[in-house]
């Protein structure tokens, strides 16, 4: 055994004998490496007999552990990735209509209502779709109600009075609510409701009236002015732009066929100033409306411009709002106007572009020497303003204005020098 064995195994050899137990090691000789097991053979009697030597090629045996380790790391690889796949694919089919709700979720979100996803099968992923498919249906339609609700209330306070007030929604108007600022102020008269009264029925009556405010409020908002108030056949009508949008709209209207707006001796008033935007009424019915002595200016204008054959008619203010007036517009100085609000005087003037064809002609063509008329007649040079106005009658006899400073001319030249005489044309 000594000639076989290594000092260690032999060690080994006679530790095995001697402790009755069995001993494993491995060594190494020119065969290559051994597994050695010394096991110890004990009789019954408890008699030492020998040792049982088991000696195994250790290169196999731990190629085969290495083959075995190797063959096990496979199949667990395989294993593994087979369960990685199956689950991913149970995730993916479970959790994708899951994503498909997050997806619908987020349009819903971002303001696309309606969005509905598509339910398969009978589970609880289908059971979850169904009830986001309820869900969203019901809030597009409830929000499709406010809308129209909002928009119901934006018919009697427009959206533009309520940014001028400052309020996010109607929901936020109560009365008292007001803002004062520079405005420019339209107002007109659609037709002659009396007239209408007597040659139409009540149906065909409000048929007409709302045919012709229709197209009125449509030429209107084209120029970016806000209706606020209609009050019986007329209309009063406001921009915070400029003045210039403001007599753009009246001309558009005035240039209306007749057979679309009928009412040849309508008459438009702008006027600008400090105006105040409030809400009035009560709680259970209340209307924004404007209070200054400008809109009330307006309002009492229109009904005045038949008396001196003017459509439209534009306060001095006005006309230094635009720019280049007379580069833009033909108008002639109509005359001067009280107003006892704030007792003051005010320029009118007579804008003659949405005129007809032959009033254009024949305004256009006297206007200077009407103009000339007016500031004699101011200047109560009433003799002299007479002999104007009848010049300006030889070559326009149809001119309304003209007309009515010759009946007043001929009236206050016939009075003693010291006879106190008005000479505006109207007072408000």
């Amino acid at each position: 055994m000594e000639w076989v064995y290594t000092p260690d195994v032999l060690k080994s050899v006679y530790e095995a004998y001697n402790s009755n137990k069995v001993v494993n090691i491995s060594h190494e000789n020119r065969n290559g490496k051994l597994n050695n097991q010394f096991i110890p053979i004990v009789l019954n009697n408890k008699t030492k007999y020998g040792l049982l030597v088991v000696t195994a090629d250790g290169n196999r045996l731990d190629y085969q552990i290495w083959y075995y380790q190797w063959n096990m790391k496979q199949v667990s690889s395989t294993l593994l990735f087979t369960l990685t796949v199956i689950l991913m694919v149970i995730l993916y089919i479970f959790l994708k209509p899951l994503k498909t709700l997050r997806g619908c979720a987020e349009k819903i979100a971002a303001g696309e209502l309606g969005v509905t996803v598509e339910v398969r099968g009978h589970d609880e992923v289908a059971n979850i779709s169904q009830a986001f498919n309820k869900m969203s249906l019901e809030i597009a339609k409830y929000v499709e109600d406010i809308k129209r609700m909002s928009d119901g209330y934006y018919k009697f306070i427009p959206a533009k009075i309520l940014e001028l007030l400052g309020k996010e929604s109607i929901q936020k108007v109560k009365l008292g609510d007001q803002m004062t600022g520079e405005l420019t102020i339209l107002s007109l008269h659609a037709m002659d409701y009396s007239r209408q009264q007597g040659a139409f029925s009540p149906e065909e009556v409000y048929t007409n009236i709302n045919r012709v405010l229709s197209l009125f409020v449509e030429m209107i908002d084209t120029r970016h002015g806000v209706v606020e108030h209609f009050e019986d056949t007329g209309l009063s009508a406001f921009f915070t732009v400029n003045s210039s949008e403001a007599l753009d709209a009246a001309i558009d209207i005035q240039r209306l066929p007749k057979s679309q707006a009928p009412g040849s001796k309508r008459t438009i008033a702008i006027s600008y100033g400090q105006v105040t935007i409030g809400v009035i009424g009560h709680e259970k019915r209340m209307e924004a409306t404007t209070i200054s002595t400008h809109s009330d200016l307006a309002k009492a204008l229109c009904l005045k411009g038949d008396k001196y054959g003017a459509h439209i008619l534009v306060t001095h203010l006005v006309y230094k709002q635009i720019p280049d007036f007379e580069k833009h517009y033909h108008a002639r100085y109509l005359g001067n106007i009280y107003l006892s609000a704030d007792h003051t005087y005010e320029r009118i003037y007579d804008v003659y572009d949405g005129d007809s064809e032959e009033e254009f002609y024949y305004k256009d063509l006297t206007r200077t020497l009407f103009e000339q008329g007016v500031g004699l007649f101011v200047a109560k040079k009433f003799y002299e303003a007479r002999l104007v106005f009848v010049e300006v009658l030889k070559q326009h006899r149809k001119d309304k204005a003209a007309k009515e400073y010759l009946y007043r001319c001929d009236k206050y030249y016939r009075l003693p020098a010291d006879e106190d005489t008005e000479t505006v044309i109207e007072k408000f």
